[in-house]
């Protein structure tokens, strides 16, 4: 059997989700994708789950995507990329449409389709050091699952900054774009993130649920027509 590289576990009405592929930096392997995307969803079902914690083992909360399927297409083999892409799609679809708080707690280094991963959660408390890159461009890659998410927080000034510009960014320049909510020191981040999985638990879940829910319909059209437009342009490089 394949050994899992992500953990789920429920306490307390937290399920906390961890990214447990260290020896690779997190990378977004599908087979990453496809487990994070089910721990997600059953987060979602149970009905003792009030938040949900993303977080990373080992030095690196996300390397970005596996360039085994990320830059296969490079190579030839368009059937990997588009597996590959689909799991990623199929993933911000499934944290889009979430009713459950999602808190990200950040260290190291956040590359790629994870600034599109953290993007979507709700409460993103990151490490004051922690580097941020879209090297995307730079490897010859289209950003087509990123751009849609961040086109929804951001400013058009800031997303040309992290499209164009390759000086990586800090958690603070993160927290200006509206990613990070929350910036902390080492021996203040598990700290800072308790106390946000506390006041979402403060919150009444119907009525958060509601909310969330009618937040993301207002732009759902958008979002999913810009996803599919973002697939489209990549796939004809």
């Amino acid at each position: 059997m394949t050994e899992s590289v992500v953990l789920y576990a429920v306490a307390g009405r937290i399920a906390t989700i961890t990214l447990d592929r260290p020896q690779r930096g997190n990378a977004l392997s599908i087979a990453l994708l496809h487990e994070l995307r089910a721990a997600l969803q059953a987060a979602q079902r149970d009905p003792e789950v009030g938040v949900i914690l993303l977080r990373a083992n080992g030095r690196h909360f996300c390397t970005g995507a596996d360039l085994g399927w990320a830059g296969a297409r490079q190579h030839g083999d368009d059937a990997r990329w588009r597996e590959g892409n689909d799991a990623l799609v199929a993933l911000l679809h499934e944290l889009y449409g979430l009713t459950r708080p999602v808190v990200a707690r950040v260290q190291g280094t956040v590359l790629g389709g994870a600034v599109a991963l953290l993007s979507l959660c709700d409460d993103v408390v990151a490490l004051r050091d922690a580097s941020w890159h879209l090297p995307e461009l730079k490897l010859g890659l289209v950003p087509s699952a990123i751009v849609p998410v961040l086109r929804q927080i951001t400013t058009p000034a800031a997303l040309r900054r992290v499209l164009y510009d390759e000086t990586p960014w800090t958690s603070v320049d993160a927290q200006g774009f509206g990613i990070v909510t929350r910036v902390g020191a080492t021996e203040t981040l598990d700290a800072l993130v308790r106390n946000r999985l506390d006041s979402w638990l403060d919150l009444p879940p119907d009525a958060l649920a509601a909310t969330k829910r009618w937040l993301r319909e207002l732009d759902a059209d958008d979002f999913f027509r810009a996803l599919r437009l973002g697939r489209e342009h990549a796939a004809s490089l």
